[in-house]
């Protein structure tokens, strides 16, 4: 009686998926938005945007936006998704309108592709966010300043990104004096905004070079001769004597 229980058991545990092992297909691994704005730089985003993995679906950046994917069970118009969350388990039924798109209820999601990490190279995540415009010539000009760092043969004019950077950390400390949102002296107000853009600039450098295959040459579309986003703020030297 002992041994078929055990058997039992064992079957038991045969029978069910292991964890990271729940069946999901590869069209639905990666990240999905809703948009090609929310796309843009996704694999430097943890909000507003959707990451499905082999083991997790994630919603957002928060400790509670995380539920394990115990099964994923094929249905006639897509895939239903049996996860376990922190309040227990619930399901996500996804249906599936065209290649890499699915509607999920209440949103629809959109596979994100290498050519929106591109789109963002330059530009900070929170740019469709933000109440005011101001910081992020900043922001995309101290990302300029760090592209040697990861890119030998490219030459950035140090004097004109800095010149552009400073011009918007003034219009954004202007613009929170304006509304009285500023609780410290100017210049700290100054330095303060201008420390965390050039380092959150140069944290982003390091993440679009680690992601994006010929991340050095793509970063001359924004800033270089015919820039997007500043001309002429970097430039190829790899060809000059």
């Amino acid at each position: 009686m002992k041994r078929a229980i055990v058997l039992l058991g064992l079957a038991a545990v045969a029978s069910s998926p292991a964890f990271g092992d729940a069946g999901v297909p590869s069209e639905l691994l990666g990240h999905f938005g809703n948009s090609p704005v929310q796309c843009r730089s996704f694999h430097r985003k943890a909000d507003n945007i959707t990451h499905i993995s082999k083991e997790y679906y994630t919603f957002c950046g928060g400790s509670r936006c995380e539920a394990r994917i115990d099964r994923v069970r094929k249905t006639k118009s897509g895939y239903t998704l049996k996860l376990q969350g922190d309040s227990g388990p619930f399901d996500i039924r996804l249906t599936k309108v065209e290649e890499g798109v699915f509607d999920a209820g209440d949103q629809t999601l959109v596979k994100c592709t290498e050519r929106d990490q591109i789109a963002g190279i330059g530009l900070p995540v929170t740019l469709e966010m933000s109440i005011t415009k101001a910081p992020h010539a900043a922001f995309s000009a101290y990302y300029a300043l760090s592209v040697p760092e990861v890119c030998r043969d490219i030459k950035v004019d140090e004097a004109l990104a800095e010149s552009i950077a400073k011009a918007g950390i003034l219009e954004y400390v202007r613009f929170l004096l304006d509304r009285k949102l500023i609780k410290q002296t100017v210049d700290d107000a100054i330095t303060t905004k201008a420390h965390n853009e050039r380092e959150d600039a140069r944290y982003a450098v390091k993440q679009d070079a680690e992601a994006i295959p010929a991340f050095c040459d793509h970063v001359l579309d924004a800033f270089g001769e015919n820039g997007r986003i500043f001309k002429d703020i970097l430039s190829d030297n790899s060809q000059k004597i």
